[in-house]
């Protein structure tokens, strides 16, 4: 099944966390598609923190979606995430569900597609890089439709390598 994932990072090596976190989704047999660029993003709720490194990327699994939901929460775990942290306070890695192919989810544990893609520019902007024309389901728009109905607009500024080193 074709799954998009939001990964964010505001703690330590924010780009090592992004790869780590790609790498442990590969070692638990998902298949990454495409990876979009990263952008480095100032917080959006929480404002005394580090800035964001954010990044969609495209994925393939057989898991279900409940099952991909433990599977991401438990690799957050043991990277260093305090899951009973704050709500949108600094974290290691944050790793979102955007959407699982056309399934709509309204649990407690999980919603899909994610509620709130839709004001979030830091989840928008790199989606919209490797995914444009896609229509999110249960909102019936593209990703860059999305996109463009926000009026506000975030600081974001796409990591370059030279930054990335440092």
């Amino acid at each position: 099944m074709i799954a998009f994932l939001g990964l964010g990072s505001n703690v330590g090596n924010r780009l090592l966390n992004l790869s780590n976190s790609i790498l442990k989704l590969k070692n638990i047999g998902i298949k990454i598609e495409i990876e979009s660029p990263i952008y480095k993003t100032t917080p959006m709720y929480k404002l005394n923190q580090n800035n964001f490194y954010n990044q969609v990327i495209k994925i393939n699994t057989d898991f279900k979606p409940n099952e991909l939901l433990e599977q991401v929460k438990q690799i957050e775990l043991k990277m260093g995430r305090n899951l009973n942290a704050e709500k949108n306070s600094k974290r290691i890695i944050d790793i979102d569900i955007l959407t699982f192919g056309n399934f709509i989810i309204k649990t407690n544990d999980l919603k899909i597609p994610h509620p709130l893609l839709h004001e979030r520019q830091f989840v928008l902007q790199p989606w919209r890089d490797i995914a444009e024309e896609y229509i999110v389901v249960g909102y019936k728009k593209s990703v860059n439709q999305l996109l463009l109905s926000l009026n506000g607009k975030e600081n974001l500024f796409l990591v370059n390598n030279y930054e990335a080193a440092y």
